[in-house]
């Protein structure tokens, strides 16, 4: 009973309650490796990871046989920053279950984190996963019930976990919301755990929605073969809350996957993959199970109706010249922080922010101070900054001159929120679609110079911005009106870019 309510408080979020709970079933039975597991999680998300990988480890000593568990401690050891251990509990995992699809989903999102992986490597984990997974449904398929009528509208639907206040919102919600409804009916499909304002705007948005909770797969796909639409859009790839054993039902006639975790999902039923060239280069394309559609650019991108103003150069204000990253800290490669540890050799006054939401947690903090002090980096100069309201969160550019880019995953959205409040971000671009992400965006915005091509002009570019401050300042008080005027701010033409496609 215990252990059930616990799970209750965990999925609504009182996790200090579920935390209770779980202890108490353990109380009244030592040897319970379900609670134990569920602890884990939960310790996870209160961000208490050395707490967590025990609780995990202690429910596999009872039982080392149970995949979940297994599964469970990656997502612990991902967290962190252990990437390759947490590469091998997921292989682990698989070979104790190999149909364990959110386990394999998991590996394959986590290893476009991981350096070293060619494209052909991350896609052909994706077609693994859909040999094993999908293939059998795709076989069972349901025939199609849409009517071939060129006077109706057609009708379009977006699957997606993050219709909510989430960094993918502002790269999915623009071509939703300005969709023309003349031609077109759009159905949403929300797995959003908790909705807010900005699941409530699509919600008015939209022609029809439908909660996908809790809602079996089988289920789900003959829902949306009844509601008969024409194409049927993925918008969370391989991330969490992904409905891919949807898609593998063909419950649409067309299907593609765009936006939210957008380099391909390996499922021979999803037709389409849109992207642009620079992200997915002709050359990398035949490595992918979908036809790969070329948009003006790879999002598009709206910004907070309410926005900090962006402030003066912070260097040219007599504060410590920052360099700053805003993404999760998992895309901080170890060759990410030597690079970082070489610029801040060569700019010996300035500072480092780093920022992401779970460095609340004392336990994550350590570990990547640690990997700080690994390459001679003084963490005095490190500022690590956790979890702030949206409109703080953006504010915290106001303290940074210029944005250092991760890789092999750039940032996405975190790239466009440093370009509208100014600051202006080198990148380092890759062999993989998830290392290009970053130098689409500023193609699209013809800021190609601030776009490497390896290691030392990442270094170059970084360290030449900082002897600058009179450049630094003049882009400064452009970028958010170029953004606004580029491709990827005219939101209205890309939607119609989108809807030739379709």
């Amino acid at each position: 009973m215990h252990n059930d309510l616990g799970n209750v408080l965990n999925h609504g979020g009182r996790f200090q309650e579920a935390e209770e709970t779980y202890r108490r079933a353990i109380d009244l039975k030592p040897d319970f490796v379900e609670a134990y597991n569920n602890l884990g999680t939960v310790l996870r998300e209160l961000g208490r990871l050395e707490e967590a990988e025990q609780s995990c480890r202690k429910a596999l000593e009872l039982r080392s046989d149970i995949a979940e568990i297994h599964n469970n401690l990656a997502v612990v050891l991902w967290t962190q920053l252990r990437l390759a251990d947490a590469e091998s509990s997921f292989r682990r995992a698989l070979v104790l279950n190999p149909r364990l699809a959110d386990a394999h989903s998991n590996l394959i999102f986590m290893r476009d984190l991981r350096d070293g992986y060619s494209e052909k490597e991350l896609q052909d984990e994706r077609r693994a996963w859909y040999a094993i997974h999908g293939a059998g449904h795709a076989a069972n398929r349901s025939p199609h019930l849409n009517t071939v009528d060129p006077e109706r509208r057609l009708r379009i639907g977006y699957v997606s976990a993050d219709f909510r206040e989430h960094s993918a919102f502002f790269v999915i919600a623009p071509v939703i919301l300005q969709h023309n409804r003349s031609s077109f009916e759009v159905i949403c499909y929300s797995g959003a755990a908790r909705e807010d304002a900005l699941t409530r705007q699509l919600q008015q948005a939209a022609d029809g929605w439908r909660s996908t909770l809790g809602v079996p797969d089988e289920i789900l796909a003959e829902r949306i073969r009844k509601d008969r639409v024409d194409i049927l859009v993925d918008l969370s790839g391989h991330s969490a809350g992904n409905r891919l054993l949807v898609f593998c039902r063909k419950p649409a006639p067309v299907q593609v996957s765009a936006w939210g975790h957008a380099n391909g999902t390996g499922v021979s039923t999803i037709d389409y993959l849109l992207l642009d060239r620079v992200s997915a280069p002709p050359e990398r394309r035949h490595y992918y199970a979908e036809q790969i559609i070329d948009l003006p650019n790879v999002v598009c991108y709206q910004p907070p109706a309410i926005l900090p103003p962006v402030s003066p150069l912070p260097a040219s204000q007599g504060k410590v010249f920052t360099f700053g990253c805003v993404n999760r800290c998992e895309k901080i490669s170890d060759r990410v922080i030597g690079l970082w540890s070489r610029i801040l050799d060569a700019v010996p006054h300035a500072g480092l922010l780093v920022k992401d939401a779970r460095l609340d947690s004392m336990d994550l903090k350590k570990r990547l101070n640690d990997k700080f002090r690994a390459v001679g980096v003084d963490v005095e100069r490190v500022l690590l900054i956790g979890h702030t309201p949206h409109f703080e969160h953006l504010e915290t550019y106001n303290e940074v001159d210029v944005g250092l880019d991760p890789f092999p995953h750039n940032g996405g959205v975190s790239t466009l929120e440093a370009l509208t409040m100014g600051v202006p971000i080198v990148t380092l671009a890759g062999r993989t679609m998830p290392s290009c992400l970053s130098a689409s965006m500023l193609s699209a915005m013809d800021m190609r110079e601030w776009i490497a091509r390896n290691d030392d002009e990442y270094v170059r570019i970084a360290v030449d911005a900082a002897g600058n401050h009179a450049r630094l300042a003049a882009v400064r008080r452009t970028l958010r009106q170029r953004l606004v005027q580029s491709p990827i701010g005219d939101t209205a033409s890309y939607t119609r870019e989108v809807e030739r496609f379709y």
